[in-house]
């Protein structure tokens, strides 16, 4: 009887930190990538009730001010982070190597230093193709790649969300 004890002790333990980010704190959280140059910036409570940090938008080409940019995007509670994004902004439908080359890489950083692990190959593979995916579990949480149009022909965001 001790032993079931100790086994349902333990898994509601680990239930309840099922889909936790591995940083203990929102700057932390907001600061894990910033080797990539996509600083979250502050944890700010926005009019909507919500705490989010967002990166400045990061050119895939410095030459190019007006082509595809990358940004990282924390949101939460005032004091926990639940979701990490990074958002791919495209210019064009279809994306250019050089722009899901710069999200693979910072999304693989991201997956290693919030949930404990790389990201599965076939996410990896999605994201080089420019194209969603399904969710995959991962460490401690879930990774899903999606994406959408924007209003005319031309526009297109790719994002890659860790809960």
């Amino acid at each position: 009887m001790r032993m079931f004890c100790v086994a349902v002790i333990a898994l509601g333990a680990a239930a309840n930190s099922y889909a936790e980010l591995r940083a203990d704190t929102a700057s932390r959280t907001c600061a894990v990538i910033k080797d990539t140059g996509l600083a979250g910036g502050a944890w700010t409570e926005r009019k909507t009730g919500e705490w989010s940090c967002i990166s400045q938008l990061q050119l895939v080409d410095p030459a190019k001010p007006e082509g595809d940019s990358l940004q990282f995007m924390g949101e939460g509670q005032a004091d926990q982070v639940k979701r990490v994004k990074l958002v791919l902004n495209m210019v064009q439908a279809k994306a250019s190597k050089s722009s899901t080359a710069l999200l693979v890489k910072a999304a693989q950083r991201l997956s290693i230093r919030t949930l404990g692990q790389s990201l599965p190959p076939a996410l990896h593979s999605a994201i080089a193709a420019g194209v969603p995916a399904k969710a995959y579990n991962v460490g401690t949480g879930k990774i899903t790649v999606t994406s959408s149009s924007g209003t005319s022909n031309t526009g297109y965001a790719l994002q890659v969300s860790i809960e």
